[in-house]
């Protein structure tokens, strides 16, 4: 779930290219390709999503959510 100012820019441009065709970067603190931050009871926390590993490719558009990790039904 992106951030709400992400939105605020979609809205306020005058063109959006979504990058699915990129890297996924995960592994490193500084990722948050599948995580973000939210706050819980007035605390920063980061919300992840679990994947799948893909040995074939690290394109955005090829990695596949871990709904049993992430108890997703």
């Amino acid at each position: 779930m992106p951030w709400l100012g992400y939105f605020y820019k979609i809205a306020h441009c005058d063109t959006f290219v979504i990058l699915d065709n990129v890297d996924f970067q995960q592994g490193n603190h500084n990722s948050i390709t599948n995580r973000t931050k939210i706050k819980c009871n007035g605390e920063e926390k980061f919300f992840t999503i679990c994947v799948k590993k893909n040995n074939e490719s690290k394109l955005i558009k090829d990695i596949v959510i871990d709904k049993q990790a992430t108890n997703i039904k």
